[in-house]
């Protein structure tokens, strides 16, 4: 049996969570680990397939808007008061309020699970995020700790992520040229690795199924969204089926635009601002 399915990013996202959440070394780290999680509109879904509960603002930092790559402005609030980016974190099946990030990343260790987000998957599967810090930021910072532990790092990124270029090639080319201008920050890649799980991941983790991706894009919101076909035993393709019947009509969770005018940003670095191209 086959069944072709269309996916919007939000039921993207809301799938791949569903998938994320029902994963044993996810399982075991809510009992008896813990389980950080990057800020991330995906990953607000993922933290509430985790824990049942809904995520509290801020959802994102850095985020990609239709003039700019740019910044939320609760995210950026709090990286800016905090001294760090926002992460949620899950010890033992509690969510932590004020959680010491320090001390957590620290003392992650194996049977821990990280999940961070990806802002490029290129065609032989290797991810990458943005980076708009020279140092990486935060996230820099924590990544050297996990590259050097056996902490579980779990990938989410859906098909519209997907990039010609292979990720090494644009790391090597964003190396050699200057940016001189840019619409927003100006970005540079990190290369994360990691068990990446996109929609055909999911759907292979919910059912015993092959999938295949069939097409991409479409209009009337439909923006970014993924064709894919799903091919198996009559049993098991209903299983997606019924999944895929409760992700549908998914909404994202709501980001803000920081103003150009009280960005807290604004004098780090040049950006796009009102039609106007500063550097």
């Amino acid at each position: 049996m086959m069944a072709e399915i269309v996916l919007t990013p939000p039921e993207s996202k809301k799938l791949i969570a569903k998938a994320i959440a029902s994963l044993k070394e996810v399982k075991q780290a809510l009992k008896s680990g813990y389980i950080v999680i990057k800020h991330g509109t995906t990953n607000a879904f993922v933290f509430k397939e985790i824990t049942g509960e809904e995520p509290k603002p801020p959802y994102v930092c850095g985020i990609v808007t239709p003039d700019a790559t740019c910044v939320d402005e609760l995210g950026s609030a709090s990286r800016i008061n905090k001294g760090h980016s926002h992460y949620w974190v899950v010890e033992k099946g509690e969510i932590l309020d004020n959680p010491n990030l320090e001390e957590i990343f620290g003392t992650l260790k194996k049977g821990d699970v990280f999940v961070s987000g990806a802002n490029a998957l290129d065609l032989f599967g290797n991810a990458a995020i943005l980076i708009a810090a020279k140092n990486a930021g935060t996230f820099g910072k924590v990544y050297i700790q996990l590259t050097s532990s056996e902490v579980t790092h779990i990938i989410p990124a859906s098909l519209e992520k997907v990039v010609f270029n292979p990720i090494q090639d644009i790391i090597k080319k964003l190396k050699l040229c200057e940016i001189k201008y840019a619409m927003g920050l100006p970005v540079r890649v990190l290369p994360l690795f990691g068990k990446v799980i996109t929609e055909i991941e999911a759907l292979r983790t919910i059912a015993n199924v092959d999938v295949i991706q069939i097409a991409a894009g479409g209009v009337a919101g439909a923006y970014g969204a993924v064709v894919l076909g799903v091919m198996g035993d009559d049993r098991e393709v209903e299983k997606i089926l019924k999944v895929v019947e409760e992700v549908k009509g998914t909404q994202d969770y709501p980001v803000k635009i920081s103003n150009c005018n009280t960005c807290l940003f604004k004098n780090l670095t040049y950006c796009f601002e009102r039609g106007r191209y500063k550097w």
